[in-house]
């Protein structure tokens, strides 16, 4: 068998983009022959084949139109099975890693300002989405993956999908991702990040709008005590530093970047918050569950389906429910309170192990085939 994996990006950072490239490495562990069709790409495990889609300097809706149009001819020529992980026009296999940008845009009209969003229908980029989308979901799969049962409800709430939908949740490396390996990490990471014995809330993930961080440093004027926020991922940081000045709060809250490695991060953190106004399935938060930490998230992220909210964490139904959020993080400036539920985070993603996810991802080629 030959698999062609398809992402117009193959890099080291972004959820879609790492478990795109773990699937490929975890393929050619299991001996198959893989082929990566990508636009650009950084390096990949010995023996896979790239099939670059060339691409012009133009515009990203333009781009991604093109990327969808030629994406479906290279792949099908790579492999006997087109698993892809971004929006193409056709596939065997289509891992809705990024949702459904439908129900994205009504959460953007939901929670963000009416001036921000009043012009979305008529802007070319989710034009162009929108229209792939519903070629993909409406006869463009032969199976659809959905990493949540959140984005399978969306799928079928906003389109009339053809083909099946599987269930099939993100594999988490839990022996790289294992609160042994924090707590050896913990005494240098603190040290490196410039932290004393404040509780260390972290936050990752690139899109900064969309992950919340505004409602999450609303919130952080409600809560009495010593902390600090450490954001890493990358985005325009400037508005929200000013955001951070305005709320009073800008010395508590340390902008990182992007990291090469997140478990420092995670070592020098106490507790980890995502208020996503949307989210399929966050992977940091189920990295932050396997490495002991308590997450705090909400309701419009699909990784919340496995959070037992006030035992192993906290689900926030709205993200701009400002007074909720800081009530919940305030519980997690108690250290017995936090290892309490950053073990039970833990018992909850070790159901998930990568071996696992992998033998869903082979037995739904099995069924291709």
């Amino acid at each position: 068998m030959r698999v062609a994996v398809v992402r117009r990006e193959f890099r080291s950072h972004g959820g879609a983009e790492r478990v795109a490239a773990r699937v490929v490495a975890e393929l050619r562990k299991a001996g198959i022959e893989v082929s990566v069709v990508a636009h650009r790409w950084e390096e990949l495990p010995p023996g896979v084949v790239v099939r670059r889609v060339p691409l012009p300097p133009v515009p990203k809706p333009i781009q991604l139109l093109l990327f969808a149009l030629l994406a479906p001819r290279v792949a099908r020529a790579a492999g006997d099975v087109v698993h892809s992980f971004d929006r193409i026009m056709a596939q065997d296999i289509y891992r809705a890693g990024e949702g459904v940008h439908r129900e994205w845009l009504a959460r953007r009209r939901r929670h963000l300002p009416r001036h921000e969003t009043l012009l979305d229908p008529l802007r070319p980029l989710h034009r162009i989405i929108l229209a792939i989308e519903r070629r993909i979901f409406e006869k463009g799969a032969r199976i659809l993956v959905a990493n949540s049962r959140q984005v399978a409800v969306e799928i079928r709430r906003h389109y009339r999908p053809t083909a099946p939908i599987e269930v099939t949740r993100t594999g988490v490396d839990l022996d790289a991702f294992h609160p042994e390996r924090r707590r050896a990490l913990r005494a240098t990471a603190r040290e490196r990040f410039g932290l004393g014995d404040e509780t260390a809330f972290l936050f990752m993930g690139s899109g900064f709008r969309r992950k919340g961080l505004g409602p999450l440093l609303v919130a952080l004027t409600g809560i009495q005590g010593p902390f600090r926020l450490l954001v890493v991922g990358a985005g325009r940081v400037g508005p929200y530093r000013r955001l951070a000045a305005a709320m009073g709060v800008a010395d508590r809250v340390s902008f990182l970047g992007l990291l090469d490695e997140p478990l420092p991060a995670y070592a020098a953190a106490d507790a980890f918050v995502l208020p996503s106004l949307y989210d399929p399935a966050a992977n940091t938060c189920l990295e932050a569950m396997a490495t002991g930490l308590p997450v705090v998230t909400t309701a419009a992220n699909g990784s919340a389906e496995l959070i037992d909210s006030g035992r192993s964490g906290w689900v926030v139904e709205e993200p701009t429910d400002f007074q909720r959020l800081a009530v919940c993080l305030a519980t997690l400036l108690n250290p017995e309170r936090r290892e309490t539920m950053g073990a039970c985070g833990r018992r909850a993603v070790e159901a998930y192990p990568w071996s696992r996810h992998m033998e869903e991802v082979l037995a739904v080629y099995a069924r291709l085939r």
